[in-house]
């Protein structure tokens, strides 16, 4: 949520829990979550999802203080 804060998004962005398992249940077998691990810390985390060939980022973000780090 920190990178949301950061960019100013709108409540429509900010999603529960809810939100998130229904994604797991619904996409699971084609969802990835990488995690960015910096010092034994997490400091970002990306939401992919894939089918055959493709692959499209669904969400990604970055703890607040690590953002030079980010590509």
């Amino acid at each position: 949520m920190t990178t949301m804060k950061r960019v100013g998004a709108g409540d429509f962005y900010f999603f529960d829990k809810q939100y998130f398992s229904k994604i797991i249940d619904n996409l699971g077998e084609h969802l990835i979550i990488v995690e960015a691990i910096y010092d034994s810390q997490v400091i970002g985390a990306e939401m992919h999802f894939h089918t055959g060939a493709f692959v499209h980022t669904h969400l990604s973000g970055t703890v607040d203080g690590f953002n030079h780090l980010s590509p």
